[in-house]
């Protein structure tokens, strides 16, 4: 499944809800309740950093976290005529394509371009203006990918957007976005920080704040300190209730802070257990994961395959959860099954598919891939 993690969204302001909710935008989502993608033409009625809430038709109001936002394709707002509202969105989609350097760093450029000229002409439109300012830092994030001496003004522009944008759906993915540019030049203390000052916004919902906590714990788990991770995870679950689906994920993480950290005893038995649970998907992606990663440790490598296996085909929502699966699909196909077209087609995958774009599994891939597949 492809996901967008930067759609191209424009939010529904509150101040001028009664004009926006006229509207009937397109919202792609990934439905909890289906367990798959999902497309609704629909009214935007609400927008923050911990839901998304539309109504389609006369139907009663839903809600979606803004993790589960796949793209929304909105209206133009008033003013702004379609085809000046849709050109940079359409330019920076052409980019997020494009394999070209030189040709995608043009087209960013273009974007970037028609993202400011349309500023000025969003004064009356707050919500649209925020979308825009959002845009325009996450196309210099994109830019800082390819030419790191642009990193700090990726990184200045996302701070700004934080700081005086913090109200929208939008701030959890550029925290995100911030903490990966952080990650970009070596500073693993400004990424931490990021997901940790998140977690500590009193303005932000709780379970905004309690998603920032469950970053930080992913970010040092992935940097290899697992015991730190593993106590800041008992920090937050802590406060909640047992059947809470972020305590269940908590307690994957707990579980692979221990895998990674070597310490294999009762690991089977606590991620199959939380298999059979009434656990979200997330968790089970990260259990499937952490069991491939179990059982890679124990020389099982036919039964670590079907995990990961299990990740792409049925757990395939988080994006890093779906980046290590492919890469160890790969790693599997090409040294155990002695596979190498079927390896080489995930490892292409993992490099070329624009989701993946600056994850840690991506960088690996690409390091990796053979010169020869470009």
């Amino acid at each position: 499944m492809k996901r967008i993690l930067f759609a191209i969204v424009v939010p529904c302001a509150f101040a001028a809800l009664a004009s926006r909710c006229a509207a009937q935008d397109t919202i792609r989502f990934f439905n909890r309740k289906l367990g798959r993608e999902d497309t609704a033409k629909a009214a935007i009625l609400e927008e923050s950093p911990g839901k998304l809430r539309f109504r389609v038709g006369a139907q009663k109001p839903e809600e979606i976290a803004p993790s589960d936002i796949l793209e929304i394709t909105y209206q133009p707002p008033a003013g702004v005529n379609g085809p000046d509202w849709r050109s940079p969105a359409g330019k920076e989609d052409r980019a997020r394509k494009e394999k070209d350097p030189k040709r995608k760093e043009l087209l960013l450029q273009e974007a970037l371009a028609g993202y400011r000229t349309l500023l000025p002409r969003l004064a009356d439109a707050p919500a649209q203006r925020r979308h825009v300012q959002y845009r325009i830092a996450a196309v210099l994030a994109a830019l800082a990918e390819a030419d790191p001496r642009r990193t700090e003004e990726a990184i200045d522009a996302l701070k700004k957007f934080k700081a005086g944008f913090g109200d929208g759906w939008q701030l959890v993915p550029a925290v995100k976005t911030l903490a990966r540019l952080h990650e970009q030049k070596g500073d693993g203390a400004g990424a931490q920080a990021a997901y940790e000052e998140l977690a500590a916004n009193a303005a932000a919902p709780q379970d905004v704040r309690q998603e920032a906590s469950l970053l930080v714990v992913r970010y040092l788990l992935r940097k290899g300190q697992h015991d730190e991770a593993a106590r800041k995870a008992k920090a937050v679950r802590a406060g909640l209730t047992a059947d809470d689906p972020l305590a269940m994920r908590l307690q994957a993480y707990l579980t692979a802070c221990d895998v990674a950290a070597g310490r294999l005893d009762g690991a089977e038995k606590q991620l199959k257990a939380l298999l059979a649970s009434g656990a979200d998907a997330d968790a089970k992606a990260l259990a499937r994961n952490t069991l491939g990663d179990y059982y890679r440790a124990r020389g099982q490598n036919d039964e670590a395959f079907w995990e990961y296996l299990w990740v792409d085909v049925h757990y395939n929502q988080d994006r890093e959860e779906l980046a290590k699966a492919l890469y160890y699909l790969a790693k599997l196909f090409a040294d155990v099954r002695k596979d190498t077209q079927r390896a080489r087609e995930y490892l292409d995958r993992l490099c070329d598919e624009k989701e993946f774009g600056g994850l840690d599994f991506h960088k690996k891939a690409l390091a990796e891939r053979p010169a020869s597949g470009g």
